[in-house]
């Protein structure tokens, strides 16, 4: 197996792989190796004297690492924390939704209820069917609701705690 390796301009190395097949038409530095020789961790590879060699990553170097990590793993974080707000929330053992409309929906209820200008009223479920939402179930289903927004920020928030930490 042959490895392409260029310069980037700086002395970093970049390794292709398989080896490009405009490769004879790089004007910058490159070599053809079959071999390359084993990355140490908090090491990259570097051109030294036409010689590709690994050294060890700088600060600079390591911030950067980090960043586009970073960034990597709190875009999956706020996937899965999207996903989980899809799920919405269950009150009475029904399912309902926690999408942004929903929510003012939601939260316009609890206030006439607090206001004591709240009646009964239809409430949709994830599954399109009616709940007839009383008075005396307001207080326990925005309880439900608050609880569940809770739970999925707190543990988004975990998550990228415990992962900005592992850094």
């Amino acid at each position: 197996m042959n490895y392409f390796i260029t310069d980037n301009g700086s002395g970093k190395a970049i390794i292709m792989n398989p080896v490009p097949p405009n490769a004879d038409q790089y004007l910058d530095f490159k070599l053809i190796l079959e071999t390359i020789p084993p990355l140490p961790a908090g090491h990259e590879y570097v051109i030294v004297s036409d010689q590709l060699t690994t050294a060890a990553i700088d600060a600079a170097g390591q911030q950067e690492i980090n960043d586009v990590l970073t960034e990597s793993e709190f875009s999956k974080i706020e996937r899965e924390t999207k996903e989980a707000m899809l799920a919405g929330f269950t009150y009475d053992q029904n399912q309902f939704s926690l999408d942004p409309i929903y929510q003012q929906h939601w939260e316009r209820i609890y206030s006439l209820y607090k206001a004591g200008a709240y009646s009964t009223t239809n409430v949709p479920t994830m599954a399109a069917v009616n709940y007839q939402m009383s008075a005396q179930r307001v207080d326990g289903f925005y309880n439900a609701l608050q609880s569940a927004m809770i739970a999925i920020l707190e543990t988004e928030r975990s998550k990228k705690e415990t992962f900005l930490n592992s850094l």
